[in-house]
């Protein structure tokens, strides 16, 4: 469970792909209205689909180039135990990611395990505008605390 707590005003951007998931580039982008750090990432489908040969997997690009240092690069939705939400994640380039006002944030779709495709996926970025880094970038569920 990922709290965020006394981070200095989280920022939550949303990457939305309806519908059945297909393989592509730039499924969906997003622009950073100021400089801070990447605090957190959740990814779910609606539906998990039924996955025969291989893992679904994500990628998450800043200005281009991924945000994961491992290949295959990203978010991994595990096809021998499906889930709505994702399994693991490849290692951050930069742990925090250090982000720059107007930096665009673009999601491709790597791969999906054959099969009856996953729908209607959401990715959740959490950025924090905080001067000085936030200890580690967060990844699992997402819950906001009010006080």
């Amino acid at each position: 469970m990922i709290r965020l707590k006394n981070l200095g005003e989280p920022d939550l951007f949303m990457f939305q792909v309806p519908g059945l998931l297909a393989t592509g580039t730039n499924k969906d982008c997003i622009v950073i209205p100021f400089s801070g750090f990447l605090k957190g990432i959740f990814a779910a489908f609606g539906n998990a689909g039924v996955p025969t040969t291989s893992n679904a997997s994500l990628d998450i690009k800043q200005n281009g180039t991924s945000i994961f240092s491992a290949t295959p690069n990203g978010i991994v939705f595990p096809f021998a135990s499906p889930s709505r939400f994702q399994g693991s994640n490849s290692a951050l380039t930069s742990d925090p990611l250090p982000v720059t006002a107007g930096d665009v944030f673009s999601l491709d779709a790597v791969q999906y395990g054959g099969g009856t495709q996953p729908t209607n996926l959401a990715v959740a970025l959490v950025f924090t505008r905080r001067i000085s880094p936030v200890a580690a970038t967060l990844f699992g569920d997402l819950q906001l605390d009010a006080d």
